[in-house]
């Protein structure tokens, strides 16, 4: 609410100067991880960017109603609107029935109930043991940012070791087909993984370069694979 004595009153333009704000920071990076945090975030940021249309609109054709609403959203005491007198409101205005009050009621606990079991849920996930392969990313980003510094010949530089990677790659699978009559076979399987392990590790590390959180954009850019591939699967 606006920061005022209690002899002020707010203003239909200041509440909407704070609405808009309201709105910018929901969207602002970083965004909360918590995905009941988010969702709260980006429901507050919806409902403050239609609250801010409505109450321009009522400004224009009702400015009396508008400072009225104003006054009430900032509350008695400057500290909001009070919670059980709009409760009375909504009953009277919106739900026109107690029985249906008491029915939106009964919804939103079980739904709060349900959510709070799911953050459960996804807070033991997030306190369990770090990803080993996230873990010695960050480690070896650590360690070469203290090395050789963070600026762009460096961002290049991990990029190329991306391509050496591969190209390790490429000869240990050489190896393993004695492509090389030469030498033969030099290589086994197991040696093609654990190149194959050094490339996701390199592009882990390269992916720092490009993004404050790499973690969550992997996952979310593998959870995007997946559902193409299901929605192709559901297709054919």
């Amino acid at each position: 609410m606006t920061d005022t004595d209690n002899t002020e009153t707010q203003t239909p333009e200041q509440l909407l100067v704070e609405l808009a704000e309201l709105h910018m920071r929901t969207h602002a990076s970083p965004l909360p991880k918590h995905p009941a945090a988010m969702g709260w975030q980006a429901t507050t940021g919806s409902m403050a960017a239609g609250f801010a249309r409505a109450l321009h609109a009522l400004m224009e054709t009702n400015p009396a109603k508008a400072a009225e609403i104003a006054e009430w959203f900032d509350g008695p005491f400057g500290e909001g609107p009070d919670s059980l007198q709009h409760t009375d409101w909504t009953e009277r205005h919106v739900a026109k029935s107690a029985k249906v009050l008491e029915q939106w009621s009964l919804d939103a606990r079980e739904a709060a109930t349900r959510a709070l079991e799911a953050t459960e849920d996804w807070e033991k996930t997030e306190q369990s043991e770090p990803s080993p392969l996230w873990a010695a990313a960050r480690h070896s980003v650590a360690w070469l940012d203290r090395t050789n510094g963070a600026g762009r010949h460096e961002t290049a530089m991990r990029l190329m070791k991306l391509v050496e990677e591969a190209g390790e790659v490429m000869q240990a699978y050489i190896g393993v087909e004695g492509q090389n009559p030469r030498k033969g076979v030099t290589h086994k399987p197991g040696d093609v993984a654990a190149e194959l392990c050094d490339v996701i590790l390199t592009a882990a590390v390269a992916l720092h370069r490009f993004t404050d959180d790499p973690e969550a954009l992997m996952a979310q850019h593998a959870a995007a694979v997946v559902r193409r591939i299901e929605a192709l699967g559901e297709g054919s």
